[in-house]
């Protein structure tokens, strides 16, 4: 037997279910066979597709004739599955990143414990990266600090900050090989859903060239990083460039024009770059309305809410359109960050609402017209209605013969009718 749900999650009908063999269309068929059973496999659906699903179910024995048969339940994890492997793949990610750095490396927890290592830190210890996960990390320090360095750590989680490297930020390490080496190392915080995580950079103080050479790595690794970030941003703006709408962004409280994309100065009528340095006022019909929609906006953008509304601003050339813009803040807690602010022109929007409405109104009148034309009519067809009703009343009094009789009748219901 199989539900709709089952026939849908394989692409298959009932009927070609019942005539497939499990192992035609599930990566492993053979967990049928166990009394109970949980287990992720592929389903391989009938357009060539494969949806991973959690498959749970078990054998039972009928109480009716005491056969034995097996139910399945089937959960598509196609998003937990997509999931998990981007995790893994982030992680994979980051990972290669910590070994490409130039120094020893710690991801420690707020406990602690240490949770990730990199190549550099192996190789300086003199540890297997399973060795030392999941130890503390006074693991890696003389016994005479095991006592204060705890209370130093609780200290640091309690107000975490960033801490370059330098000489106040000094300790004794111990390898593996029992030999005590001094280091100075830099601890950065990191907020995960799983808590404060510290990586912890250690350079090797023992030489101080090497300390040099080191440094000028962590240089170029930081030039590299910054080439990435300015690409970025330049792929960023090229994407806002092609964006439909105006995106400004604007600061203090004059509402600077900080940042602006290509379609913005489009809608005003400026050269690229021109608004730039420039007060929103500019585009305002008036400085009183300037002042009152901002006065509005901020009220609501400081407070961490989108701001939208319909106003009409003001072309370079004098021209002025509807617009509506929606606001919001880059950091509601620092106001002095700015707010992006996102612009369109809703002319036509505005007219279409103006043609309905007029024609919403030709209709009325045609209404209203049409109602005074019966108006008008029924008055004056009824006074010549009543004179033909009455003559017919007195007409059916008087001496007709039964045809005559049957036509009168007839115009008599038919002008009290109308």
């Amino acid at each position: 037997q199989s539900n709709a749900a089952i026939e849908k999650l394989a692409g298959l009908s009932k009927v070609e279910l019942k005539q497939k063999k499990l192992s035609e269309w599930i990566d492993n068929a053979e967990i049928f066979n166990r009394d109970q059973f949980q287990s992720e496999q592929r389903i391989f659906r009938q357009n060539g597709s494969t949806i991973p699903c959690l498959i749970e179910g078990g054998r039972v024995r009928s109480d009716y004739d005491n056969s034995q048969f097996s139910f399945a339940m089937f959960t598509n994890i196609s998003e937990q599955y997509q999931a998990r492997e981007s995790l893994i793949e982030r992680e994979k990610q980051f990972s290669s990143l910590l070994d490409s750095t130039p120094d020893p490396m710690l991801i420690v927890n707020a406990d602690g414990v240490i949770t990730m290592v990199n190549l550099q830190a192996e190789k300086f210890f003199g540890y297997q990266r399973q060795e030392v996960i999941g130890k503390k990390v006074e693991f890696l320090m003389p016994a005479r600090f095991h006592e204060l360095h705890p209370k130093l750590r609780e200290s640091f989680t309690q107000k975490p900050s960033a801490r370059p490297i330098s000489n106040r930020n000094r300790l004794l390490v111990l390898t593996k090989d029992g030999r005590e080496i001094p280091v100075e190392i830099s601890l950065s915080p990191i907020e995960t859903n799983q808590g404060l995580l510290i990586a912890t950079a250690l350079r090797d103080i023992s030489d101080r060239v090497s300390a040099e050479n080191e440094r000028n790595k962590q240089m170029r690794l930081l030039q590299k990083t910054k080439e990435e970030v300015r690409g970025n941003f330049e792929e960023l703006q090229a994407i806002l460039d092609a964006a439909s709408s105006g995106i400004v962004l604007v600061k203090g409280h004059d509402r600077i024009i900080v940042s602006a994309n290509q379609r913005l100065h489009e809608m005003f009528g400026y050269e690229a770059e021109s608004l730039i340095g420039l007060s929103s006022k500019v585009w305002y019909v008036s400085e009183e309305t300037w002042r009152e929609t901002g006065a509005i906006a901020y009220r609501h953008i400081c407070e961490g809410d989108t701001y939208s509304a319909e106003v009409e601003l003001k072309r370079k050339n004098g021209q002025v359109f509807w617009a509506r813009i929606t606001g919001h803040a880059v950091d509601w807690t620092t106001p002095e960050k700015g707010a992006v602010l996102i612009v369109d022109d809703i002319t036509a929007e505005h007219e279409a609402a103006r043609a309905l409405q007029r024609a919403k109104e030709m209709a009325e009148e045609a209404a209203q017209a049409k109602s005074d034309f019966l108006a008008n009519m029924s008055h004056e067809i009824r006074t010549p209605m009543n004179a033909i009703i009455g003559l017919s009343h007195l007409l059916l009094k008087s001496k007709l013969d039964i045809k005559q009789r049957d036509f009168m009748h007839k115009i008599q219901q038919s002008s009290q009718h109308l």
